[in-house]
């Protein structure tokens, strides 16, 4: 089908929060019930779908045009300029502009893409059903490389001088490390557990997503910070063995820094839930907080500049913003539970959308602004700029643009482009 996902733009001013927003339920009328299954480790996709052939036999019409493109993972390039969408089923990746919210090109990359990372030059994309992964030029979109890799690579990370990626393979439990000059295979690092997340469909029109555990290079570039089960593990990039452990962390599936780098954030599955702040040069927990009332409903976080704070999306229909320092969290309910997280590039805010996308000051612990109306739960931060993509591949196939650099009082009605 190859269609491309519509587009809206959703905001150049958010709203002010006001009285009306504060209310704990989502309406969502009119919109079809989301089913998500939390896994544990163990569960493989191809337990729980069809594993893709062709997809004119497998697409389910939903009715709203255009469909069938099944949404995978999104990422800006770094310079904030283009977003970059997987479409799983339609075998390609779509380049959006930031500036015209336009779709620039459609790439044809191969058989079911999933995970995406930039750098200034490359992205990287893997295949998870074809075992190899795909360097694509940003100059001019052809494909640079396409590398064998383990079995079922879901999650990529790029190393901090931007000179290697490395790809998570779920079922062959191994990471692969590319060398990104010279555009080859370096090595396998072996007995590195990824898992299957979280699953979710739409009974209605046959639309599913899904998302797989974490891992983090370290800001020197020296380890990989990968969570599994009730452990945090370290391993030398150079020579792939684990030398250190955390333990006792109570089944976390993700890791996220602090804007300084000093600091990393955890929060485990114990009901009620817990939250971990852990100094990356020492590997040692430093604070601890327990998120009262609540169990962990996201598995991703924002953390400010120093690591003091982290904002989550917990039950109850709602999310918090834990302060390791008073041991102390603050809640919030105009917010829902954050489906997806992320923080500014000066990690002085946090932002998380659901049905509302929300803007919290770090500091000062307030609401920013908010947008309500788009219903979503996969999104992207920029690095650069206060740009924000999200999308929910379960209802509508296109991306909301939200420009986030004043919030304050009104806001752009949204824009419909893209191919009808």
């Amino acid at each position: 089908m190859n269609k491309t996902p519509t587009i809206v733009a959703v905001t150049v001013a958010l709203s002010l929060l006001s009285a009306a927003a504060l209310s704990t339920e989502v309406s969502l009328t009119g919109e079809p019930r989301i089913n998500r299954t939390v896994l544990q480790p163990g569960t493989l996709l191809s337990d729980l779908m069809t594993l893709p052939t062709d997809h004119t036999v497998t697409d389910v019409d939903p009715g709203v045009a255009p469909e069938g493109d099944y949404m995978g993972f999104s990422a800006f390039t770094r310079d904030g300029n283009r977003i970059l969408l997987t479409n799983r089923m339609t075998d390609n990746v779509t380049v959006f502009d930031w500036a015209t919210q336009s779709v620039i090109t459609n790439i044809h990359v191969g058989s079911y893409p999933g995970g995406i990372a930039c750098t200034d030059s490359f992205a990287v994309i893997t295949l998870g059903f074809v075992d190899s992964v795909v360097v694509m030029r940003l100059s001019d979109y052809s494909i640079a490389a396409r590398l064998a890799s383990g079995t079922q690579p879901w999650v990529v990370r790029i190393s901090p001088d931007q000179h290697k990626a490395y790809v998570a393979c779920d079922i062959s439990n191994t990471c692969e490390v590319y060398d990104l000059q010279n555009l080859t295979h370096a090595r396998t690092i072996p007995n590195f557990p990824i898992f299957l997340s979280t699953y979710s469909w739409n009974s209605e029109n046959g639309r599913n997503s899904f998302t797989f555990s974490d891992f983090k290079p370290t800001p020197d570039g020296s380890h990989l910070i990968l969570p599994y089960a009730d452990s945090i593990f370290f391993y030398d990039v150079a020579t792939g063995a684990c030398d250190d452990t955390i333990l006792g962390l109570h089944l976390c599936r993700f890791v996220e820094f602090s804007g300084d780098s000093t600091k990393f954030v955890t929060c485990g599955e114990t009901d009620p839930a817990t939250a971990w702040q852990i100094d990356v040069a020492t590997h040692e927990v430093t604070d601890t907080v327990v998120i009262t009332g609540h169990t962990l409903s996201t598995f991703e976080t924002a953390v400010n500049m120093d690591g003091a704070k982290a904002y989550f999306g917990v039950s109850n229909n709602q999310s918090v913003l834990v302060k390791f320092e008073t041991g102390d969290f603050v809640t919030y309910t105009s917010t829902y539970t954050a489906f997806w997280v992320g923080a500014s590039p000066d990690h002085t805010r946090a932002i998380s959308a659901q049905y509302n996308f929300s803007i919290i000051d770090f500091e000062t612990e307030a609401m920013l602004g908010q947008h309500s109306g788009n219903s979503q739960s996969v999104g992207a931060v920029s690095g650069v700029g206060n740009r924000a993509v999200g999308f929910d591949p379960h209802r509508n196939e296109g991306l909301y643009f939200y420009d986030y650099t004043t919030p304050g009082p009104g806001h752009v009605p949204g824009q419909h482009a893209g191919r009808p």
